[in-house]
């Protein structure tokens, strides 16, 4: 519904099973519609998925109107038929078994190269959108030029609505993609005839091989770069075509410099040759060695990654969440999970992102841990590295001299690490530490980690 007053009212009429909320919301509001639906005997027992930010005080006090779960947004669709699962005991999904897509995504400047391969993966598509996004975002990237390399794919993901998620990019509001800045470089027939046949992609170039994709993404005509001809060396190639002043082009890209040629540029008096870009000399130039690597599809990306960073996103929003931390979640649910740490914020992260499955208890005192760890059994025990490496070492050592691995896994919550602290924390009882920024991705996927082969030791 698009504002909580009406929502409220087909509560009312509908009886749902389950209500998702946002917390910020047209009308009463989020925190306005949840007092409504408790003071009323028809909907106080509807439980809540609320969406936003919260913090431990908020989780509280929301919890005890029977708000059941707490999400951030953009929401992850995989984890939250999860926990619409695990809300009405409904039976874990079955996940097909089938060869994963992979995603290697490198960028230089405003260039991003892309490699996919395997099959076409709703959530890895959504995953390598996003990756594009905030990488344009974060760097102010309004006109992004992307070279997509699709060496192999299984024939069966090949479908028209994979190909429109794979262009999803070029529709963000914030981004101006020019059709000649994308380039394609694939000979699987199947997807072509996609992309050929549909008017809004059939204007894409579908590249002969990686050097004219990458060469004509790269050209600048603003960013000239001027070669003296006593500096080309016989036996090389360049990975970009090289031009007289008058423009005409006297090297072409891959094309080995023997004596021959070399002799024909200085008969025409040619005392420099120029490229387009903002590369330097030693980057566009190789031995002619590397012309087998350079012309093999497959491991020219390995040799031009070298010159790029790989995009990584702050925030995974598209972790797969499979089938063993569906049923291991389960199995947790309602166990004891201790958080030793006096950061307000470091308790919200980790209340919010395990409350669903655990009983969270906060201490920030450490001088009665031991007695506390005696009382009663804990799953896991976060310990804040804000302590002293030293305290922070004590305490481990007090929790192990109580309880195995087997019984209590403990992860280390640090802010930055150094080779020396992981010694010290491995040899005082554990290898699982979460180094900063803390996010929901991260803890699940370390509290499953370190559960799991801590029980193997």
């Amino acid at each position: 519904m698009n504002d909580c007053v009406e929502g409220f009212t087909l509560c009312l009429t509908q009886k749902p099973d389950l209500i998702i909320l946002n917390k910020h919301f047209p009308g009463m509001g989020g925190k306005g519609f949840l007092i409504k639906k408790s003071n009323n005997n028809a909907t106080a027992d509807i439980p809540v998925f609320l969406i936003g930010e919260f913090n431990s005080d908020e989780i509280v006090k929301l919890k005890q109107m029977n708000v059941v779960a707490f999400m951030s947004s953009p929401i992850n669709p995989i984890i939250l038929a999860e926990r619409i699962s695990l809300l009405f005991n409904l039976p874990p999904p079955i996940f097909a078994k089938k060869t994963p897509m992979l995603l290697d995504m490198h960028v230089r400047g405003n260039v991003i190269i892309a490699q996919i391969e395997g099959n076409f993966e709703e959530d890895k598509l959504e995953e390598y959108n996003y990756l594009i996004r905030a990488f344009c975002n974060k760097n102010e990237i309004v006109s992004p030029k992307v070279l997509i390399i699709i060496p192999s794919l299984y024939k069966e993901s090949i479908t028209k609505k994979n190909v429109d998620l794979l262009f999803r990019f070029t529709h963000y509001p914030e981004l101006e993609v020019k059709e000649h800045h994308i380039k394609i470089l694939t000979t699987l027939s199947d997807l072509l005839d996609i992309i050929i046949r549909h008017p809004q992609y059939s204007t894409y170039e579908i590249v002969k091989d990686f050097i004219a994709g990458f060469q004509s993404l790269q050209i600048d005509f603003d960013k000239k770069k001027t070669i003296p001809v006593r500096f080309l060396k016989q036996g090389c190639i360049y990975i970009f075509d090289l031009y007289d002043k008058e423009g005409r082009k006297i090297i072409p890209a891959l094309t080995p410099l023997t004596e021959a040629l070399l002799d024909k540029i200085k008969e025409q008096n040619i005392t420099s040759l120029t490229y387009y870009s903002d590369f330097e000399f030693e980057e566009i130039e190789r031995e002619v060695e590397d012309l087998i690597l350079l012309q093999d599809d497959k491991q020219i990306f390995s040799v031009f990654s070298e010159n790029f960073e790989p995009i990584k996103a702050e925030v995974d929003i598209s972790k797969i969440w499979d089938e063993k931390l569906s049923l291991f979640f389960r199995k947790m649910k309602g166990q004891n999970v201790l958080i030793v740490s006096g950061n307000q914020e470091v308790y919200d992260v980790i209340l919010r992102s395990l409350n669903m499955y655990f009983n969270i208890e906060k201490k920030e005192k450490v001088a009665d841990l031991p007695q506390i760890v005696d009382d009663k059994s804990y799953i896991v025990i976060f310990l804040d590295a804000e302590h002293s490496e030293d305290t922070v070492i004590e305490l481990l050592r007090q929790i192990r001299s109580m309880v195995s691995r087997r019984k209590t896994s403990v992860i280390i919550l640090a802010n930055k690490l150094n080779k020396s602290s992981v010694i010290h924390f491995r040899n005082a009882g554990t290898d699982n530490i979460i180094v900063s920024p803390f996010s929901t991705n991260k803890i699940l996927h370390k509290v499953f980690e370190s559960i799991t082969l801590d029980r193997r030791t």
